[in-house]
Parts: C-alpha cells; sequence; structure tokens
C-alpha cells in the first residue's frame, strides 16, 4: 500500500485575497489621484490622472505579488517515488524524486529541501507547533539508501 503526506503550508485563498487586496488599494490610491487631477487641472490633468492610477494599480499589483512570497513552495506532498513541491501562480511545480533529494531540514521557521544537485527549495513559514514531527513524517518515506 503507497503511503502519501501531504501538507499544505499556507491556503491559496490567503495569498489571492492579498494580492487582489494590494492591488484594490493601489487602485485606490490611483483613483484618488485621478479624482484630484481631473478636478485641479483642465485637460491635462485626465491624462495625468490616468497614468497614475495605471501606476498606483501596477504598483499594487506588484507589492501583492510580492507579499504572496513567489519563489517559496506552499504545498508538500510525499510519497514512496519522491516529493512533490506546489508553488504558487507564477512559478512551475517541482518534482523531487527521493535519490535527488539531499536533505529535509527546517531552518528559521522554513522547511528547506536540498538537493543533491545544489537547488534548494523553501516553504513559506512554516507553523510553530512540533517542527521536528513534520520533518520526522517527511523522511520517514524516503527508502533507507537515502542520507
Amino acid at each position: 500500500m503507497e503511503e502519501v503526506f501531504s501538507y499544505e503550508l499556507r491556503s491559496s485563498a490567503i495569498t489571492m485575497f492579498t494580492f487582489v487586496g494590494l492591488t484594490l488599494v493601489g487602485f485606490g490610491l490611483g483613483l484618488v489621484f485621478w479624482l484630484d487631477f481631473r478636478r485641479r487641472f483642465l485637460g491635462r490633468g485626465r491624462i495625468a490622472g490616468r497614468v497614475v492610477m495605471i501606476g498606483g494599480t501596477l504598483l499594487g499589483a506588484g507589492f501583492g505579488y510580492l507579499a504572496t512570497q513567489p519563489g517559496y513552495f506552499k504545498k508538500l506532498t510525499a510519497d514512496d517515488l519522491g516529493m512533490a513541491l506546489d508553488y504558487y501562480l507564477f512559478s512551475e511545480d517541482v518534482f523531487l524524486r527521493w535519490g535527488d533529494v539531499d536533505r529535509v531540514a527546517i531552518e528559521q521557521d522554513r522547511l528547506l529541501v536540498t538537493g543533491r544537485s545544489g537547488d534548494r527549495y523553501q516553504s513559506v513559514v512554516v507553523y510553530r507547533g512540533d517542527q521536528a514531527s513534520l520533518v520526522r513524517s517527511i523522511t520517514r518515506l524516503m527508502p533507507d539508501d537515502s542520507p
């Protein structure tokens, strides 16, 4: 019987909520400037206001994207073959066979998976509970000839 261990480190809904929320904040600030410029400057104020509104939206989207911690995996699924690391929107998911995994540990409250090729995969901040138990749950699925 195949054993599967799966742990989601952060909900995708919270990530999308943060991204959309900060994008809306940027849009709202841009909208306020657009209204102000439209009232103050006749003609050219509308163009400047639109530029500021678009800039505010892009700035909010940029900060929203950075707040979601791109580059950190959100979900780990391990079975007898290896482990799958699921990322957010703009990153590809990774599957590592157990022979490619060098070490699984927790450093600075993040789950760290190091590959034999030197690649490092970090999670978003893990829970503050029994972190050693989380590592044991993953490493018990590793074959005996793996470190």
